[in-house]
């Protein structure tokens, strides 16, 4: 997944080649891609952001193929019976298994775009006991999980 594009946080693409200090501190700088005909793969595609990116990139933008990225393959049954087996494949990737991802990414070689959605939340009192591991649990999850599959 090393080629390709990032999602930003004003919800367009960016190209990572294109990412300068002067294009990562500037809203302008955002360049358009044509999703038409694109391999998507989306992490945590199978409810909420992920879903509704999965639903877009198809109907809306034309989007070839989506990986819907989950833990549990039969969440993506829906997505199947809306979209098509041909449109919608689902791959398992929990990325509190990171040993799990270049399994995933070998499978889906044809890939011109990751978009890295899956996360969780996890609420804790931050004076209970159980805050530390909740916490490392969460990192785990956003950052380190999101570092491996970019690293891969």
């Amino acid at each position: 997944y090393s080629g390709g594009f990032l999602l930003s946080s004003s919800s367009s693409l960016r190209s990572k080649s294109s990412m300068s200090s002067k294009s990562m501190s500037s809203s302008s700088s955002t360049i358009s891609i044509d999703m038409n005909d694109k391999v998507v793969l989306i992490t945590g595609a199978n409810r909420g952001i992920g879903k509704a990116l999965v639903d877009g990139l198809l109907e809306t933008y034309g989007a070839k193929k989506v990986y819907a990225a989950v833990r549990n393959l039969s969440s993506v049954e829906p997505l199947i019976e809306h979209h098509g087996k041909e449109k919608v494949i689902p791959v398992y990737i929990d990325l509190a298994k990171p040993e799990m991802i270049p399994h995933a990414a070998m499978i889906t070689e044809d890939v011109d775009i990751v978009i890295n959605n899956a996360g969780i939340l996890e609420l804790a009192d931050p004076f209970g006991d159980n805050f530390l591991q909740t916490l490392q649990h969460q990192m785990e999850i956003n950052v380190y999980g999101l570092v491996h599959m970019a690293q891969t």
